[in-house]
């Protein structure tokens, strides 16, 4: 996605610099992170993508209680490049809905 008036990419390299930007977004996605965490604790809708691997750790405690909470949204690939396609028709059919 190119980056326009109401997209944007944050890329600090003082993480406190970027987390400061999670407040003001409408929707967020990303990946497995503290931004995620974040967002989803501040009720903003989050869609967040990482690999399709057990990891319960994750799911149990950083994942599924705010999918629960129905603020966050999962996709989970298997190859990245390859499913780029997937995960771009993921992205905008639910920043829609949301």
């Amino acid at each position: 996605y190119q980056e326009t008036e109401s997209f944007k990419y944050v890329n600090e390299k003082d993480i406190t610099h970027s987390l400061s930007y999670v407040s003001q977004c409408d929707a967020f996605i990303g990946s497995d992170s503290a931004y995620k965490t974040m967002s989803s604790m501040l009720g903003i809708p989050t869609i967040v993508l990482h690999g399709d691997y057990v990891d319960n750790q994750r799911d149990i405690n950083f994942i599924n209680p705010y999918v629960d909470a129905g603020c966050m949204l999962v996709y989970r690939y298997k190859d990245f490049i390859l499913e780029q396609q997937n995960i771009k028709d993921f992205i905008h059919k639910n920043l829609e809905i949301y």
